[in-house]
């Protein structure tokens, strides 16, 4: 597979949107390009382009067991990684595959298709998820539930709403209160708070009014419902409350706080980026300051150690040591969808140029 860095791409469109170009009484030209790229978590590089589609248009990809999920903007469709398709381009809506299979519409009825375009399952149903745990969601006249991967119906609902399965459990809500059902359906959290989420490290964020807090899989609330915000890591929950910011270990304990950084923008696995209320910086896992809060905008590109950054109105990539990977001289640089290991993504750069006005010659 050949690899040519970003910045190289990013140089190129840059030239090839300049030149030949005579601005006459403008001020800026737009331009943007779009390019599919791939960056492996466990390589940290910068991103290389790699393939070709046979789409004419790609308005958007997603990437999932080898397969592209490619919308042109029209229909959708599927391709491999070689850029052959699976499937021409003759659906009106379509997901990634998930556990070796794919839901796709038609007419408004959905079904599921496997990796060769065989259908698995027929498109009857009025609305269905992704596979997750063997089991999805379905939605089929007045009856709705969970199907296998032979569309059996394994159970039917009595509820408003329901997620997919993770980690053996699913979120339902009853007349706008929520809890939890396994995946024989058997409710096994009271539908009690205002809002959930999935189970992670045995954990799970509810909110009940403006506050949120976490439940254990039995239900019992670890952490109050005070809070304004929860992330779960590894071996404890860091919690913001009042401008502060509180660690907690599984049990409930406050282990350590940190009173110096006022507030937490989003926490990854290893990463966390934070504002003390005039710039971002970003901490490590330790909670250890490896980018000063020196910058105007910080955004982390999932599944590498590359951040995009704002500095004097300007963008550009550094990674988590700080070192410049794409210069900071575009007005702007995008990532509309990532994935956590190998992410195939659409980069789309918008750049302004900005020339002088001229004048035409008569």
């Amino acid at each position: 597979m050949k690899k040519i860095s970003i910045t190289l791409c990013l140089m190129l469109m840059l030239t090839a949107c300049t030149n030949g170009t005579t601005a006459i009484d403008v001020a800026s030209s737009l331009s943007t390009e779009n390019i599919i790229t791939e960056i492996s978590a466990e390589e940290k590089i910068e991103y290389p382009a790699i393939i070709k589609t046979t789409a004419k248009n790609i308005e958007l990809t997603y990437h999932s067991e080898g397969i592209f999920c490619i919308f042109t903007g029209e229909k959708f469709g599927f391709i491999k990684e070689n850029g052959i398709e699976i499937t021409s381009y003759v659906y009106d809506f379509a997901q990634p595959f998930n556990e070796g299979l794919a839901y796709v519409m038609k007419n408004d009825k959905y079904g599921f298709i496997d990796k060769e375009e065989n259908e698995i399952i027929p498109l009857v149903y009025d609305k269905v998820s992704s596979f997750s745990e063997g089991l999805a969601y379905f939605e089929i006249g007045n009856n709705y539930g969970f199907i296998n991967k032979n569309g059996e119906e394994m159970f039917l609902l009595d509820c408003d709403s329901v997620s997919s399965f993770k980690k053996g459990n699913a979120y339902f809500s009853i007349d706008g209160k929520y809890g939890f059902i396994d995946t024989n359906g058997k409710k096994v959290i009271d539908n009690i708070y205002d809002d959930a989420n999935f189970f992670n490290n045995g954990f799970a964020v509810v909110r009940n009014g403006a506050n949120i807090g976490a439940i254990d899989k039995k239900g019992n609330e670890i952490i109050p419902t005070e809070y304004n915000w929860i992330n779960i890591e590894k071996d404890y929950f860091v919690t913001y409350k009042d401008d502060m910011i509180t660690y907690f270990d599984f049990s409930g304990k406050k282990i350590n706080s940190n009173e110096n950084i006022l507030s937490i923008i989003v926490t990854y696995d290893n990463y966390t980026i934070f504002t003390n209320n005039t710039h971002y910086g970003v901490l490590d896992s330790n909670k250890n300051t490896i980018l000063s809060p020196i910058y105007n905008y910080i955004s982390f590109i999932e599944g590498s150690n590359l951040f995009i950054v704002n500095l004097n109105g300007k963008y550009g990539i550094i990674n988590d040591k700080g070192e410049l990977k794409v210069p900071l001289q575009y007005d702007n640089i995008h990532i509309p969808y990532e994935s956590k290991e190998t992410a195939y993504v659409i980069v789309r750069i918008v750049f302004y140029t900005a020339s002088k006005t001229t004048k035409s010659k008569e």
